[in-house]
Parts: structure tokens; sequence; C-alpha cells
């Protein structure tokens, strides 16, 4: 149940968030951590990225002019589909 911004009630219990996460982190397993201590960072450095662009005033960034279709034909190699499939996944939300 969720009493505020900060503050937790797990049970009879009140936690802060961050004694929450803490606690949390200290039952993981090892390998797990490791993936946990990489989200945070992926979070923190995602965050500050938003924070700065949104202070220079956002994310629009004007189009070169310059026509996909110029390579329209020109694949070289057996992987396009293992590309395409990459580029769909870290597609950003338009």
């Amino acid at each position: 149940m969720e009493l505020g911004l900060n503050v937790l009630q797990i049970g009879s219990e009140l936690m802060t968030v961050r004694e929450r996460l803490m606690a949390e982190i200290g039952d993981l397993p090892n390998g797990l951590v490791v993936q946990a201590l990489a989200l945070i960072q992926f979070l923190k450095v995602d965050y500050l990225r938003r924070q700065t662009a949104l202070a220079s005033g956002g994310f629009y960034r004007p189009r070169s002019g310059r026509s996909p279709l110029r390579h329209a034909g020109k694949w070289a190699g057996d992987d396009l589909l293992d590309c395409l499939d990459l580029v769909r996944s870290n597609r950003g939300i338009v």
C-alpha cells in the first residue's frame, strides 16, 4: 500500500522507497545484483539525457532532406532481417 511519494506501507511496517529498494537488492542473488546495477545505471543516464534534452528545447532534430530511398536496392549481405529486427527493437516512441 502506498502512503506517499517517499513512504510505503508493507504489512504493518513503514519504509521509505529507498529502504525498500535496498531491502529488495539485499535479497537478490549476485547475478541479479549485476543486472539491477546495470538497470539503475541505464535509468540514471536516460533520466539525465531526457532532462538535458528538455532543458535545451526538446528532442526535435530537423530532417536533413536526404532521402532514405537513395539506399534502396543496395543492401549487401545476408543479415538484412537481423538488422531490421535490431532497428525495430531500438526505435523510440514517435
